[in-house]
């Protein structure tokens, strides 16, 4: 009957050894990322080529892949299974040279610091990772005159992701002018994040500029750069408090358009991921004191205590 349960709600988040809100964000993480492509072993960080050969690594990357979203959706093991996924994320980066990405290496650290906490201050390591996330963004940025000149944000938009909105906007004003803006904006916005998100009372406030933030770049750069935009707006579930139960037909409505939407345009899956997390901050809004998820009992909403 379990088993069955979990089959038809692949998004339940009860009975579990993390709060709620940190069940919700693994799942939807995972759910974006079935459709990345494992990374091989190629010119490694670290020498994994004296211990293991391309074709052994790649048969251990898909045991881990399998193992951590069998444990994910269909066990109470959501700790083992958020190691698992998070060590696979990191030895594939450690891995792999050209595969460097900031986005897959956020994704991994989301499911290493998933597995790290427990009821109670795995909320506050979640939003801790976030918050240094923005500050050390900002602070990289403030610190690359680039982005101040506008030199930066001129390159990323016209010449490597050639937006042609962007550049007819751009032609209509003195030069740099519009890189300019948009840089200052990029360095300004993130830095106000990490301070919103480190204020209780501010929490809604840094949700929502957070969605518009990663909507617009996603929006204009026609890319989610893998599974990191539905990771970033997934781990703002970690300021909100959700409800006992998720409704029997949430997630029908949020796993499958997720999932099918990374095979089509990027824009939709863009779309489907705004509308997912306007709808949680509309429906769930009341954003968490800093000891509000953490500190509930962790018997509260399990029938039994979780064995990861």
């Amino acid at each position: 009957m379990e088993l069955a349960l979990r089959l038809v709600q692949p998004l339940e988040y009860r009975d579990f050894a993390l709060p709620e809100p940190l069940v919700l964000i693994a799942k939807l993480v995972a759910l974006a990322s079935l459709r990345e492509t494992l990374f091989p072993l190629f010119l490694p960080f670290v020498p994994i080529g004296r211990m293991l050969s391309p074709e052994q690594f790649d048969v251990l990357s898909r045991v881990l892949w399998w193992a951590g979203n069998l444990l994910l959706f269909f066990t109470d093991a959501s700790r083992t299974a958020c190691l698992l996924l998070g060590s696979l994320w990191i030895s594939g980066l450690l891995a792999c040279q050209p595969c460097h990405s900031v986005a897959h290496t956020y994704v991994g650290c989301l499911f290493l610091v998933l597995a790290a906490g427990d009821r109670r201050c795995g909320p506050r390591l979640v939003r801790a990772q976030l918050v240094i996330l923005y500050a050390a963004a900002g602070l990289h940025k403030a610190l690359d005159a680039d982005w101040w000149n506008g030199r930066y944000f001129e390159t990323l938009m016209m010449e490597r992701h050639q937006v042609e909105i962007y550049s007819k906007a751009a032609a209509l004003l003195p030069p740099m002018i519009l890189s300019k803006l948009f840089g200052i904006a990029a360095v300004l916005t993130q830095l106000a994040l990490a301070v919103l998100l480190a204020v209780p009372r501010w929490h809604a406030a840094g949700v929502a500029t957070g969605v518009l933030f990663h909507g617009s770049m996603v929006i204009l750069l026609g890319t989610t750069f893998g599974p990191f935009f539905v990771a970033i707006l997934a781990t703002y579930l970690a300021f909100v408090r959700l409800p006992e139960r998720l409704p029997a037909a949430v997630p029908f409505a949020a796993a499958f358009p997720l999932m099918s939407s990374f095979g089509g345009g990027m824009v939709r899956t863009a779309a489907i991921a705004v509308v997912m997390a306007a709808a949680v901050w509309i429906l769930w809004r009341k954003p968490t004191s800093p000891d509000s998820a953490a500190d509930r009992p962790a018997g509260s909403s399990a029938r039994k205590p979780s064995r990861a």
